[in-house]
């Protein structure tokens, strides 16, 4: 069963449940009771699936709600994960690319990125806008990376300022229609962080070189929430149209009445929020009593979504223990 924020809310003003209207207080309950649920139950409702394209190059640049990459499908085969640290082992291939330690198919970790791909030239930066009204000259982007300026010189991503101090990062404009980037002519090679403003809509962050006519590639496609907006990058070592991963995702924000609340019982999300507030106030016991039987509610839910499954000991056929002779 779906529960939504909204119906969530609409309960809880009830002097059964909370009693309350303040709705930034109920949803600060509703994220105790998801904590509670996830921790305490056989359950985990930060774990999703998730299919996403591929291309020739491997790299891939996870959503953003995406946190941990847990095992992943490269094409219709399994494969073994290989933590960021793999390129520095002794033992291992460094940052070279072709067969691996079991000579298989895998994925490595390639943690976290601002943006959807790396630029591969000394590029100038443009932000776009989707609605007229965020282009109107009043919000910008601040870009922080490996920048030089029209001279060829290195140096640090600055925005100086007709007076005061400078800061750091480079101010981007967000304009509507047309490529503008700043008036300084700041080079980029690498993007570490972009900080953005709330929006109305979409913002492109593109890339170009200054010669004329050059071609853009579209280096971020920013949601009007995101403010820092950071993903989860893996590559695979194979080429391939699919990838199909489980990951745990980030914690979940809960804010329009549509949201979902990732609890598949809406009499168990009740009962954990009666028992966060009776907790609140010394009836530790009563509260224990329906913290249980909501947990009790969400693992008899969970036994019978995961059916008569199992999940048995993986071992690598071409490389481990058992498979290589040492006499």
């Amino acid at each position: 069963m779906q529960v939504t924020l909204g119906r969530v809310i609409n309960a809880s003003k009830s002097n059964d449940i909370l009693g309350i209207s303040d709705r930034a207080k109920i949803i600060d309950y509703l994220q105790r009771a998801i904590e509670i649920a996830a921790y305490r139950a056989n359950w985990d409702p930060y774990v999703g699936t998730l299919d996403i394209c591929s291309n020739s190059s491997g790299c891939i640049t996870l959503p953003d709600f995406v946190e941990t990459v847990l095992a992943a499908n490269v094409g219709g085969r399994p494969s073994l994960g290989r933590s960021s640290w793999y390129e520095f082992h002794i033992n291992g291939l460094g940052s070279n690319s072709g067969c691996g330690g079991a000579c298989g198919v895998y994925w490595d970790d390639k943690m976290w990125s601002p943006t959807f791909q790396d630029l591969k030239d000394w590029s100038l930066l443009a932000a776009i806008c989707e609605d007229p009204i965020d282009g109107n000259g009043s919000l910008e982007l601040i870009v922080q990376g490996e920048t030089m300026d029209a001279n060829y010189n290195q140096k640090m991503a600055l925005t100086i300022p007709v007076s005061g101090p400078s800061s750091p990062g480079v101010i981007i404009p967000i304009l509507t229609g047309f490529a503008s980037t700043d008036p300084k002519v700041t080079f980029f090679k690498k993007i570490t962080q972009v900080t953005k403003p709330v929006t109305r809509g979409y913002i492109k962050l593109i890339g170009f070189r200054p010669e004329q006519l050059s071609q853009a590639v579209t280096l971020g496609y920013y949601a009007p929430h995101e403010t820092n907006p950071i993903y989860k990058r893996m590559k695979v070592s194979c080429s391939c149209e699919w990838v199909r991963i489980k990951y745990r995702r980030k914690t979940l924000d809960l804010v329009n009445d549509y949201d979902l609340v990732p609890l598949d019982s809406y009499q168990a999300t009740l009962d954990l929020l009666k028992a966060i507030r009776l907790r609140e106030t010394n009836n530790i016991d009563v509260a224990e009593k329906y913290e249980m039987k909501a947990l009790q509610l969400l693992n008899d839910i969970q036994t019978i979504k995961d059916a008569a499954t199992w999940s048995p000991l993986q071992v690598d056929p071409s490389f481990g223990i058992g498979t290589i002779d040492y006499r």
